[in-house]
């Protein structure tokens, strides 16, 4: 069976992470490659000392944080959950300010970070440029929709 893009990308991930735990902190990663849902099951049995996973992000990053707010959630397979983390969310929810709500987000992200339930090792990004005189395309995670577009000249 042929490999996916996705899939190969995330081997290669896999084998640096690999190379460099040994390198640096002489830590010996076995790997173990399977399918999506055999991998799935391992990680929600908690079966595993560490994995990989992918999150697709949104622009408010509030969706992705949600993702660990609870244990229980069905998102959070690193059973981690915080009581500050929690109460920092909820603040978020009320806060109308937009600099302020974007600072309680920040100190959330930094209770997720320091107490690492998860390590971020990979960002995808994408790099558009867009002519001036093009108006109405949208953009929103990476597609674009030329529905509503025109040229004004």
């Amino acid at each position: 069976m042929k490999k996916s893009r996705v899939s190969e990308k995330f081997s290669q991930i896999s084998q640096a992470v690999q190379q460099v735990w040994q390198q640096a902190f002489g830590i010996k990663v076995t790997l173990f490659p399977s399918d999506g849902p055999v991998h799935l099951t391992a990680v929600r049995q908690g079966d595993y000392q560490i994995a990989t996973m992918k999150f697709n992000f949104n622009v408010d990053p509030v969706y992705t944080l949600q993702s660990f707010k609870y244990k229980c959630n069905m998102m959070n397979l690193t059973n981690w959950e915080s009581q500050e983390y929690i109460d920092l969310l909820e603040a978020s929810n009320y806060e109308v300010d937009f600099e302020k709500r974007k600072r309680i987000l920040i100190a959330a992200e930094k209770v997720l970070m320091d107490e690492m339930p998860i390590i971020p090792i990979h960002f995808k990004t994408m790099e558009f440029s867009k002519n001036p005189r093009l108006t109405g395309a949208l953009v929103s995670k990476g597609d674009i929709d030329f529905k509503f577009a025109r040229f004004s000249y």
